[in-house]
């Protein structure tokens, strides 16, 4: 009786640390659609959390048929040694993913409906995952591939500048389809703006912008701002939902 006790315990528990796994990172990966970019700065904690539900899994799954065949709960035991270490370090993963997201967010501006977005506003543990060259070389890729500016380029491609500064735009399109606010460049299209430079702007982003669609400001602080903007929000959603 007191070995069915343990087992349903430890059955338990590996449901729990399944559910948790999943919530935290599997509802976010689901729920991410078209702004799945920003996951490839996440590739290390998803694949210790698929590594932690895999495990969890079949550790239930062998609990369970252990009830009949004992051989099955030696597998659990030995596959519940690598699952308390790893659940323990996806969970201080997770804590600290938290905790780094807690600063930072969009600059409301006097005369537009959407925000601006600037990389100092992040924290520095937060801002690492984008300054890191590799890192940011496959974000960077994601967005051209995936045409992140294709809503501003296509549907609103025609729009006058008033329709364009009272209508919001996402944080991408904000950080990485248009030129920084202040910048004061003159607007043509939504992603064609006329470049004038003075003395007195030291915006690097403002040296960075290009109407090329390949460019625009994929390379811009901003665009970096923004991408995080979008990471911070999903992930406290998802830290919300587990909670």
């Amino acid at each position: 009786m007191a070995g069915e006790e343990i087992n349903s315990c430890f059955t338990c528990i590996s449901c729990i640390i399944f559910l948790f796994t999943f919530l935290t990172t599997g509802v976010g990966i689901i729920s991410t659609g078209k702004s799945s970019c920003f996951l490839i700065l996440e590739i290390p904690l998803i694949a210790i959390a698929l590594t932690v539900m895999v495990l969890s899994l079949t550790v239930t799954i062998c609990s369970c048929i252990g009830l009949r065949k004992p051989r099955f709960l030696a597998c659990a035991a030995c596959i519940w040694c690598l699952l308390i270490p790893l659940s323990s370090t996806y969970s201080i993963m997770s804590i600290y993913q938290a905790v780094i997201t807690i600063k930072g967010k969009g600059i409301e501006l006097p005369d537009r409906a959407y925000n601006e977005y600037q990389l100092h506003a992040y924290s520095k543990n937060l801002r690492k995952l984008v300054t890191n060259s590799h890192n940011w070389g496959k974000v960077h890729k994601c967005l051209i591939r995936t045409n992140a500016c294709k809503r501003l380029t296509h549907n609103k491609a025609n729009d006058t500048f008033m329709e364009f500064a009272t209508k919001e735009l996402s944080p991408i399109e904000s950080g990485c389809c248009k030129p920084s606010y202040f910048c004061n460049f003159t607007y043509v299209t939504p992603t064609n703006w006329s470049v004038t430079f003075n003395g007195s702007n030291k915006n690097p982003d403002c040296h960075l912008w290009s109407n090329d669609p390949g460019t625009f400001c994929y390379n811009c602080q901003s665009c970096k701002a923004g991408t995080l903007q979008v990471f911070k929000a999903k992930w406290n959603n998802i830290f919300k939902l587990s909670l």
